[in-house]
């Protein structure tokens, strides 16, 4: 292993927010025992089914995680960045995978199996501690995802998802320009994570825009209003 490659590993595991404050004894462990693993952009990284014998972090690049729904229809569950870990679920109950992953460009992913992360979770009761938090987190976005497509329409629901990018992804532009999603995405995936069509989605974006509430930037959207959007959630 290279210098190079153990200092990306480490500072990967040390920026994650469940994983910063171990010891460097676990890290360092945990740096050994990982792999990385490049990914071409819109290649599979795993399915729904799969066996979940691994944990994942994204060292460069964006993946998304997403279902399959009736009639072949995509549900795009999250998008993570350099930083974020994936796949613990399968990892900690020796199960299927609960969704599938794939490259949004291109990626390089450390991956640690799972015969050498469960030792390290029975040896240091603080990383199992930082696990259940990982898994609570995950249980708390899946929670609230159903409970948006039960209870809020389509416009409440694309706010309230808009906010939510704006907030992990956002840039705020000087003074009351608003905030700026370094996301590209599409129609179709801001559907796909609303359980709404490309057509509905579209037609909501140009009333927001024409009313000066959202702005399309060189792809890139632009929360002229981010207030208004929080009043449509209530």
């Amino acid at each position: 292993m290279t210098a190079q490659l153990a200092s990306d590993k480490r500072e990967l595991l040390s920026r994650h927010f469940l994983l910063r404050d171990l010891d460097n004894r676990t890290l360092d462990r945990i740096v050994q025992y990982s792999v990385v693993k490049k990914v071409e952009e819109g290649a599979v990284i795993f399915r729904q089914g799969d066996r979940g014998d691994c944990l994942y972090g994204i060292l460069r690049g964006q993946a998304r995680i997403f279902n399959i729904g009736a009639e072949n229809r995509e549900i795009l569950l999250n998008i993570l960045l350099p930083g974020s870990l994936f796949g613990e679920i399968a990892l900690i109950d020796d199960r299927a995978r609960t969704a599938h992953a794939s490259a949004m460009e291109d990626c390089e992913l450390l991956l640690m199996h799972r015969h050498h992360f469960m030792p390290l979770l029975e040896e240091d009761p603080r990383l199992a501690i930082h696990m259940l938090g990982l898994l609570c987190a995950t249980i708390r976005w899946t929670s609230s995802m159903i409970e948006d497509t039960t209870f809020l329409n389509l416009r409440a629901r694309l706010a309230k998802r808009l906010l939510a990018l704006a907030h992990s992804h956002g840039t705020k532009l000087p003074g009351d320009a608003g905030v700026k999603i370094n996301l590209r995405l599409s129609q179709r995936q801001l559907g796909a994570m609303i359980d709404a069509s490309r057509e509905a989605v579209n037609k909501q974006v140009q009333i927001w825009r024409a009313q000066g509430i959202l702005d399309v930037e060189n792809g890139l959207l632009v929360l002229r209003k981010p207030d208004w959007l929080e009043a449509i959630i209530g």
